[in-house]
């Protein structure tokens, strides 16, 4: 503390950080500021949480929804039948590329995508 209070310059950087007065002065518009932030985050707070739940909302009703997945199985059969060029050599490129394609032949060729946790392929649920 000693160290601090005898370096040069101590008594400008008191005058323009410490100054009793100054803080005294200023306090009241800064704790009026800081209640306006607070009352400006509540307020966002609520807006963003009603938007959001409309958002949700939207999505639920969007997800009633069907996407007939059959179109695509053939393409999917025609690319599972070989490997394709970003496939790596390697046996563990090879591993992966296998579990891929059982992964696709055994959902029978459907895409593996999100609709409500449901596919329209049989109604099984897609993970």
């Amino acid at each position: 503390m000693l160290v601090v209070v005898n370096a040069a310059g101590w008594p400008d950087v008191k005058q323009a950080f410490f100054d009793r007065d100054l803080f005294q002065e200023s306090f009241p518009d800064i704790a009026r500021a800081f209640l306006l932030n607070v009352k400006i985050f509540l307020i966002a707070e609520a807006v963003i949480l009603v938007f959001a739940l409309f958002i949700a909302v939207l999505c639920v009703s969007a997800c009633q929804k069907t996407v007939d997945n059959s179109q695509h199985v053939e393409r999917l059969r025609t690319i599972a039948g070989t490997a394709p060029a970003w496939v790596g050599t390697d046996p563990l490129a090879r591993r992966l590329w296998a579990t891929e394609k059982a992964f696709y032949e055994a959902r029978g060729f459907t895409p593996a995508t999100r609709q409500c946790c449901t596919s329209s392929a049989g109604g099984r649920a897609v993970s």
